[in-house]
């Protein structure tokens, strides 16, 4: 009992450290699963280069066993890609800072509006996938595809049933 206290309260500090919220805007909420839920949540991930993605987070909830926190209602900035993603919920790793989206996928860059079933990010290869009716809509075409990556660059890469429709030609 003592241990699983312990725990609980060093992963509350390390998510205090990962989560930031406002007091007018958030409360903490403790579920009779034994996790912990935080409505209205900012979440920071970092590393040594930086922020590499910040999300506004409807609800979050620690699944302590798994070190995972689920979360529902997200919008995230990738600021280095200047990428915005929304998305009706999602699971984000603390033990390797992996993040995974699906629902209603909605992305904007540069002008392009990106939809897809589900988005993972990879922090090791810092790149960011999408599955599952890929379609990217920019000013005059609309492309459709499997899959897609955007890896160092703010390059997408689409493969699988690749089609590229141009609008008024």
């Amino acid at each position: 009992m003592q241990r699983a206290t312990i725990l609980l309260l060093a992963l509350l500090i390390v998510i205090s450290v990962l989560v930031s919220f406002s007091p007018k805007d958030s409360q903490l909420v403790f579920e009779a699963t034994n996790s912990s839920s935080l409505i209205k949540v900012h979440i920071i991930d970092y590393d040594s280069q930086g922020v590499q993605w910040d999300a506004d987070v409807q609800k979050a909830t620690v699944l302590e066993s798994k070190g995972e926190i689920m979360l529902r209602g997200v919008k995230i900035h990738y600021p280095l890609r200047s990428f915005t993603v929304e998305a009706e919920e999602g699971i984000y790793s603390l033990k390797d800072h992996r993040l995974a989206l699906k629902g209603r996928i909605r992305g904007q860059s540069n002008g392009l509006d990106i939809y897809a079933d589900r988005v993972r990010y990879e922090p090791k290869e810092k790149a960011l996938y999408a599955y599952g009716r890929l379609r990217i809509k920019g000013k005059g075409f609309t492309i459709t595809a499997d899959e897609g990556v955007i890896r160092d660059s703010n390059t997408l890469m689409v493969r699988g049933n690749v089609r590229t429709i141009f609008d008024n030609i």
